[in-house]
C-alpha cells in the first residue's frame, strides 16, 4: 500500500493490458469513465483498479489563466447492497450533494463549485459522509480524510499569447504542502497534433509523456531527461498535481469504498535549449 501511495499521481499513457474481457460490469465500465474524465496525463490509475464497491472523489483542475480551480464533488457505489441509498446524501467536507434519481439509482450526482465557496476546505482534514435518506443522522460512511492543498505556483505568471522558455535547468517552484506526504506528480507533454508542433511532426510524430514524482517540498528543477523526445522550440504543456487517496468502510456489512481527491494544474511552456 506504501508503494501505491507513493505512485499516488500515475500517468494516463500507462501501457494498456490486452487481456480480452468477454464481460464487462457497470463498476469497470464507471471506472473507465472516471479514467477518461480525470485531467491528462495526471492519473491516479493504480488506485482506482483497487477492489472497492465504489468511489467518491473531490478533484478541482486549473489552467493557467486562473489560479482558482473549479472544484467539483461526485461519486458512485456499485454491486448488490442490502440499504437502499436512493436520495442518499453525500457530504465532502462543506460540500453536499445526493444521490441521483436517474440511472442506477446508485451514482451521487455531480456538483461543481463555480462559485469558489468551499476552497477553505483544502489543506484541512474533513469528515467525508454518507447518510441515508430515511435516516440522515445515519452515517454509513463516516471517514477523517486530508484534502490537500491546491497547488499554487510561485514562479508562473500567465500572459496571453506569449509562453515562457523552459528547458533543462528550469525551475519549477509551488507553495508546498507539508501534510501531503505522497508527493507531486509532474507530467511534460509534447502533442504533434497540436497546431503550434504542427512543423515537427516529420521528424517527431509520436507523441510524447515524461512523467516525473518528486517530493512536495515547493521546487523542482528539469533535467534533459525531463524533455528526451521533445524537438526544441516544441510548444509544451506541463501538468503538475497533488492528491490523497483511502479506502473506508461503507457500514458494517464489510463493503469498501475508496475516497480521494487531487488537485492539478496546467503549464503551458516552449521548450528550448
Amino acid at each position: 500500500m506504501k508503494k501505491t501511495f507513493l505512485l499516488l499521481l500515475s500517468f494516463l499513457f500507462l501501457h494498456a493490458c490486452n487481456k480480452e474481457e468477454p464481460v464487462i460490469s457497470d463498476l469497470q465500465k464507471i471506472l473507465a469513465q472516471q479514467r477518461d474524465g480525470l485531467p491528462s496525463p495526471i492519473q491516479i490509475l493504480n488506485l482506482l483498479e483497487q477492489p472497492t464497491d465504489g468511489y467518491v472523489w473531490l478533484k478541482s483542475f486549473t489552467g493557467p489563466a486562473n489560479d482558482r480551480p473549479i472544484t467539483e464533488l461526485g461519486g458512485f457505489i456499485s454491486g448488490t447492497w442490502d440499504l437502499n441509498y436512493t436520495g442518499s446524501s453525500l457530504n465532502f467536507g462543506l460540500m453536499t450533494t445526493t444521490m441521483a434519481a436517474s440511472g442506477s439509482g446508485k451514482n451521487f450526482s455531480n456538483v461543481i463549485d463555480f462559485n469558489y465557496q468551499f476552497e477553505n476546505i483544502y489543506g484541512t482534514s474533513q469528515n467525508v459522509q454518507i447518510g441515508l435518506q430515511a435516516n440522515p443522522s445515519q452515517f454509513v460512511l463516516n471517514s477523517n480524510f486530508y484534502i490537500p492543498k491546491h497547488l499554487s505556483l510561485t514562479n508562473y505568471i500567465f500572459q496571453l499569447n506569449q509562453k515562457p522558455n523552459w528547458h533543462s535547468g528550469s525551475p519549477i517552484s509551488w507553495v508546498a504542502d507539508g501534510n501531503n506526504s505522497h508527493g507531486i506528480g509532474i507530467a511534460v507533454v509534447y502533442d504533434p497534433e497540436k497546431l503550434e508542433n504542427k512543423v515537427f511532426q516529420p521528424t517527431h510524430p509520436n507523441r510524447t509523456v515524461n512523467p516525473i514524482h518528486t517530493l512536495d517540498d515547493g521546487q523542482y528543477t528539469f533535467d534533459n531527461a525531463d524533455f528526451q523526445g521533445i524537438p526544441a522550440g516544441a510548444d509544451v504543456d506541463i501538468y503538475i498535481g497533488r492528491g490523497n487517496y483511502q479506502i473506508a468502510q461503507l457500514g458494517s456489512n464489510g463493503k469498501k469504498v475508496g475516497v480521494y481527491s487531487y488537485s492539478v494544474k496546467l503549464i503551458p511552456v516552449i521548450f528550448g535549449n
